[in-house]
């Protein structure tokens, strides 16, 4: 998993979206921020990660 975070880091990518076996147990998947050290790894409901990257595309 570190060498697929550094390669989305690498990429130029503001978030990495982690599809764990537990996250996709609950319907969600887990944020991890990789440009804000200070901001910290969250979870959103599968159904709305479409809309969360729509806005964060007009941001």
């Amino acid at each position: 998993m570190k060498s697929q975070f550094k390669k989305a880091d690498a990429s130029g990518a503001r978030y990495a979206l982690i599809f764990g076996a537990e996250e996709l147990a609950r319907g969600e998947v887990a944020v991890k921020p990789l440009r804000d050290a200070a901001a910290a790894q969250a979870t959103r409901a599968l159904a709305d990660v479409a809309a969360w990257a729509a806005e964060l595309r007009t941001a």
